[in-house]
């Protein structure tokens, strides 16, 4: 990768997830702003990943990171803060995707509102990385 040059990445479907998620977290909560917001932060976490990932197979020239991996390698160069909240986030993601009852459904709504300052700051750290947005 040259040095003076930054990586291209669209970060475009990143940040209308990011936005569709605050979004939803601003609704007055009921059970279907709840599920609502849940699914939000189930397709943001996964287009988060992916994008991370593809930046840094981009940076790094290395393409075969489990997910784990994606944020120990982000948390160590900074892209992402606390790398140990990205794997409360992963497990999260989870148990909704596999697990349905009212008591996952509430801690991953609250998990959701912890979640989105930290894909903000994802996708902030990304763009000042890339130079811009949407390229």
């Amino acid at each position: 990768m040259n040095d003076t040059q930054p990586p291209v990445l669209n970060l475009d479907s990143l940040e209308k997830a990011v936005d569709s998620l605050r979004d939803a977290l601003v609704q007055p909560k009921n059970a279907y702003t709840r599920d609502a917001t849940i699914q939000r932060f189930e397709y943001t976490f996964e287009l988060a990943w992916k994008t991370l990932r593809r930046y840094l197979a981009t940076e790094t020239a290395v393409d075969a990171f489990n997910l784990k991996e994606v944020f120990r390698v982000a948390g160590r160069q900074g892209i992402v803060a606390n790398v140990e909240a990205w794997f409360g986030y992963l497990k999260g993601r989870n148990l909704t995707s596999h697990t349905y009852n009212e008591k996952t459904a509430e801690e991953t709504y609250r998990l959701a509102a912890a979640f989105l300052p930290d894909v903000q700051g994802l996708l902030d750290e990304l763009s000042k990385r890339c130079g811009t947005r949407g390229q």
